[in-house]
């Protein structure tokens, strides 16, 4: 058990138990695939046969079993409902990504919300330039493989380093494409209006099939001298993996800490933008640098962990579970580390975490989460190249009833 979670489960394990109605114990499984303390889940394999997963991605199209894997050299495969993975990819770019690097390469995915209509999709990728380039293609005839047909549609500069792309791309609930490159390993750039890394960023890509897209009205630096317009939030170091809840449209972000501590931020669904996450001025809720100008707008992450006794090198972020399959489990923010492997969930109803503990083994690497149209969970491992499918706990037993006998005088 993990330090920082031992006084949740001597003050919080019974309400627990009795809110999920769940059997809480105070050991964590760390066998694969099996049940894990807390809250009776797990993860069984889905597919298998990918190589280096990175991103997991679905149509949205309620009818649409289909998962869309994106291999961080430059392919998305199609994995069907039955964990299948088609041996053709949907999209191969893998001429025109640059993945020497381990945080480089085809990073992220996004389907067109009129997709059923449509067919188009984004991808998020560093080109052979080390650059980060934002991409339109579009659906074939064949519903499993895409058109060749490229419309660029933002090329982000990423001078010097190779690290710290970012690399997550989702459309909100408002229909805008929300985007999140990181920091270019430049701090200063989290802090700077007139640079798009380290930054949240709402474009409106609606519309024809051109390469050009539009500045929502809404975006909170339209009006600032200098700063440039697509930025929706700022402060953010390497924003790894960001979703917006299914049932409320909040947004969740998940930010890879420097020297100490990972963080996990929540954003209002109603919020107008404009929120500063902090960095480099902070890392998770500490302050790294005295004295760095900062905002009233800034964010204070919901939950952090620390690199300490073994607790973590890197987040993954997740989704919020809203599945119909585990009804105990509706309502928890899902999320793990890269390095040390840990699987954390998030109460998102009180913010009170559970350390689930190390769900895989064998060098598993979660790299990335993915959430389908019923809003099941899958997760997946970069190392062997498989994705698993979150399971819940088992159906609790019927009660027998107990009756007062009745006696009639």
């Amino acid at each position: 058990m993990r330090r920082k979670f031992r006084w949740l489960w001597a003050c919080l394990g019974l309400a627990l138990a009795v809110g999920l109605g769940l059997s809480l114990t105070t050991a964590v499984l760390k066998s694969a695939e099996a049940a894990t303390a807390g809250l009776g889940i797990g993860w069984v394999p889905y597919a298998i046969g990918l190589t280096e997963p990175v991103d997991i991605a679905f149509t949205g199209v309620p009818t649409d079993t289909r998962m869309f894997v994106v291999e961080r050299a430059g392919k998305i495969k199609v994995v069907l409902s039955n964990g299948t993975v088609q041996t053709t990819p949907f999209l191969s770019i893998t001429t025109k990504v640059d993945d020497h690097y381990g945080e480089m390469g085809l990073l992220g995915l996004a389907f067109d919300p009129d997709f059923a209509n449509n067919g188009f999709f984004y991808i998020y990728y560093n080109d052979m330039g080390g650059d980060i380039q934002l991409s339109r293609f579009q659906v074939s005839v064949d519903p499993n493989i895409a058109l060749t047909t490229e419309v660029k549609i933002l090329h982000i500069s990423h001078p010097g380093a190779d690290n710290h792309n970012g690399g997550d791309l989702n459309f909100g609930p408002d229909g805008y494409l929300y985007l999140a490159p990181g920091d270019g390993a430049d701090s200063n750039n989290a802090q700077l209006l007139n640079t798009l890394l380290g930054k949240v960023l709402r474009i409106n890509v609606g519309g024809a099939f051109t390469s050009t897209y539009t500045i929502p009205a809404g975006n909170p630096y339209t009006q600032t001298a200098g700063a440039k317009p697509e930025i929706w939030a700022l402060g953010l170091r390497n924003p790894w993996r960001f979703s917006f809840d299914q049932l409320t449209g909040e947004m969740y972000l998940a930010d890879v800490g420097q020297e100490s501590y990972e963080e996990v931020n929540r954003r209002p669904a109603a919020s107008p933008g404009g929120e500063n996450y902090g960095w480099p001025c902070y890392e998770g809720l500490h302050e790294i640098n005295p004295g760095c100008p900062m905002t009233s707008t800034m964010i204070v992450p919901i939950y952090e962990y620390n690199h300490g006794d073994d607790d973590g090198v890197a987040v993954t972020g997740g989704f919020v579970y809203r599945g119909g399959a585990y009804p105990s489990l509706n309502g928890f923010y899902f999320f793990a580390d890269y390095g040390s492997r840990q699987f954390y969930a998030i109460n998102t109803a009180n913010n009170v975490p559970v350390d689930l503990g190390q769900m895989l083994t064998g060098g598993a690497n979660p790299s990335s989460f993915g959430q389908d149209p019923q809003g099941e969970l899958y997760v997946a491992d970069l190392n062997s190249g498989k994705i698993y499918k979150l399971t819940g706990p088992p159906p609790q037993p019927m009660q027998t009833p107990s009756f007062i006998p009745l006696i009639l005088r």
